[in-house]
Order: structure tokens, then C-alpha cells, then sequence
């Protein structure tokens, strides 16, 4: 029989396919360094051609006046204005206006979100973008920051699916347990003999990792996992689930410049919503649960 498994877990799957590098998305940082070294190389370029045709004219001159003739002044002509660069954009997906609300929610909660990397559309299939001309097929759609060097911020709203198996209440820990230093793991990581197999980020001793509060029109989660921090709003006003999730890759837990009231403050932001399709693609049985039980 196998045992149950916390929704919330099931969100950490997601949450953890969908902060994979994205295939075909470059990092904004590389992407600005990559076309700074090719304006500069065309720069180049161009003052090269202009010396040497500089030259290529003086001698010109001097072999058409031939000695003691002088040559007559010609007006000058005065240089071109340098292009002036490309204006930075926000339009992630052309057509859309999905892309611009999700970061204007996040501009305006979190004080230092860092650099946007990529926001996109995609489906509960799959874990790379939808090509940008299906954006209206989209079952969800992903923001991802860079706040810093050290700690990751993740946005992912998807619309409720359908044909998925419902899973345990919010925040049930019926398929947990505790272990002597107060470390939160699920009963299916123990194996034969009582061997732990994985240890998922837990609590300190006394911690709630899981705090849920019922609101105007849904249910607000917040999990403290190790690493990973989430706050997610299950919207049963609109079939909505918005996950807000920060991680910290190399920095200190102390050090995370993302709050929790900054986290919750997105995930309940009403403005985080799409059209939903009605022709979505059918639930992967490997998503687990789609929805919690009792909402």
C-alpha cells in the first residue's frame, strides 16, 4: 500500500522541474554581457574602416596636386551621432500581457527581487516554455528571479486540473514523522530496517513548517522547508493556485532577502491570473495530487 503524500511535497516536485535551466533561455545577465561585446566589436570595426579610408584619401590628394600646388579646403563634414542602444523590454512574450502583469505584481511586493531571467507560458506536461505562439494553450505560466548570488525567486500560477486525484488537506502531516532532532521526513523515505533513504529540508525543533489560513477566497499556505521557503494560495474563487517560492542556493538561511510577507503578499496579489483553456492536456500521473482535498 503505498502511503499518502503531502500536497505540499508534490508542489516542491514542481517547484523543483520548474526552476531547472530553461532550454532556450539565456541568463538577462549573459544575454546584455554577449551583445556589449558584439556592439563593441562592430565599434571597432567601424573606426578601423574609417582610418584606413582616412588614409586612403590623404594620399589620394597628394598625388592629384602633385608638388607646390595647395589643396583647397572642403567643408567638413561632421560625424554621424552614434545609434543609441536598444530599449530594454519587459514584453517576455509578445501578444501577451500576462508576462508584464506577473512582474509588475512582483516589482511591487518584494522590495529587491533581483533580475528577471525569464518569464514564460507552459503546461502541467512539461518543464520548458510553450512556444510563445501558444501562450493560450497555457495550463500555467512561471516567473523566475536571480534575487542575488545566493537565492532564487519562483512564481508559477496554474489553472486547476480537472482529471487529477485529489490530495491530502493543506498542510496534513499525517505522512510525516519526526525525528529525534526534530527533522520533518516523509514516511516514504524510510526504508527497510528503518533507514532514512532522503531527508528533505525539515524544521528546527518546535518550528511549524506549514501554517495555513483561510482568506477572502481561498486558502493561503506557508512552508519553511530547509532551503526553500513557499507561500501558496489555493484560490478557489477561480480554479487558481499561485506558488511563490524563495531558494537559497549558497547563501545562509539568515541572509534570505526575500520575506515571508513579501511571498505571501504575491501569492495573494488578484491580479496573478490567466484564461484558462479549456482544452488543457491530460494531468501526468507523475504530478501526484492536483488539488488538496477539502477546497
Amino acid at each position: 500500500m503505498s502511503l499518502p503524500t503531502p500536497l505540499e511535497d508534490q508542489l516542491r516536485s514542481r517547484l523543483d522541474r520548474a526552476t531547472h535551466e530553461v532550454p532556450g533561455l539565456g541568463d538577462l545577465d549573459d544575454a546584455v554581457t554577449r551583445g556589449r561585446r558584439r556592439r563593441a566589436v562592430r565599434a571597432a570595426a567601424t573606426v578601423t574602416s574609417a582610418v584606413a579610408g582616412v588614409a586612403v584619401v590623404a594620399t589620394g590628394v597628394a598625388l592629384a596636386l602633385g608638388a607646390g600646388q595647395r589643396p583647397v579646403p572642403r567643408a567638413a563634414v561632421p560625424a554621424a551621432a552614434p545609434a543609441a542602444p536598444a530599449a530594454a523590454t519587459s514584453d517576455h512574450v509578445p501578444g501577451s500581457d500576462v508576462d508584464e502583469t506577473m512582474a509588475a505584481v512582483v516589482a511591487d511586493h518584494v522590495a529587491r527581487a533581483g533580475t528577471a531571467t525569464s518569464v514564460y507560458p507552459s503546461d502541467w506536461t512539461r518543464s520548458n516554455p510553450l512556444p510563445v505562439a501558444r501562450f493560450a494553450s497555457a495550463t500555467e505560466w512561471q516567473a523566475h528571479y536571480r534575487v542575488g548570488s545566493g537565492e532564487d525567486l519562483t512564481v508559477l500560477m496554474s489553472q486547476r486540473p480537472t482529471d487529477a486525484p485529489a490530495g491530502a488537506a493543506v498542510c496534513d502531516d499525517s505522512g510525516r514523522v519526526v525525528d529525534g532532532r526534530g527533522a520533518r521526513i516523509r514516511l516514504g523515505d524510510i526504508g527497510p530496517g528503518g533507514s532514512v533513504v532522503v531527508v528533505p529540508g525539515g524544521a528546527a525543533q518546535g518550528e511549524s513548517p506549514c501554517v495555513a489560513r483561510t482568506l477572502p477566497g481561498g486558502v493561503l499556505v506557508l512552508v519553511h522547508g530547509g532551503a526553500r521557503t513557499t507561500a501558496t494560495f489555493w484560490r478557489t474563487s477561480d480554479a487558481t493556485v499561485v506558488t511563490v517560492s524563495s531558494t537559497l542556493t549558497t547563501t545562509a538561511a539568515g541572509d534570505r532577502q526575500v520575506t515571508d510577507a513579501e511571498l505571501e503578499g504575491v501569492a495573494t496579489d488578484p491580479r496573478l491570473a490567466f484564461a484558462h483553456t479549456s482544452d488543457p492536456p491530460a494531468w501526468p500521473a507523475a504530478n501526484g495530487p492536483g488539488w488538496p482535498a477539502g477546497l
